[in-house]
């Protein structure tokens, strides 16, 4: 079958919902990695973000009950990270990543 055909199968959001897996995926390894290596500083400014990372990788493959219900969260969570002065230069490709699926958010129907 072709792409074409099995596109017009999908329901809508759902292409979506499988381009913000990876993205997802991609962003909870940069978190992890980022927690990691600068633990002092995300248990100073983040508990917040270690309690939605939780929850979001523990839902990771249940990506509507993510989108809905926990993104929000864990986006907020990420920003304050970002705004703390030791995190921000370390920051671009989890923006990045947070900028992605925002954008395939909004298409999938997500508000």
């Amino acid at each position: 079958m072709s792409s074409s055909h099995s596109e017009e199968l999908m329901k809508p959001g759902e292409r979506q919902l499988v381009e913000i897996r990876s993205y997802l995926f991609n962003l909870l390894d940069a978190v992890n990695s980022l927690v990691e290596s600068n633990r002092q500083v995300v248990n100073k400014v983040g508990a917040k973000l270690l309690v939605s990372l939780e929850l979001v990788t523990m839902q990771r493959y249940n990506l509507e009950l993510v989108m809905r219900e926990y993104w929000g969260q864990f986006k907020s969570a990420i920003m304050d990270l970002a705004n703390s002065p030791e995190l921000k230069d370390k920051m671009d490709d989890i923006l990045n990543m947070v900028n992605k699926i925002e954008e395939l958010r909004k298409e999938a129907g997500f508000s």
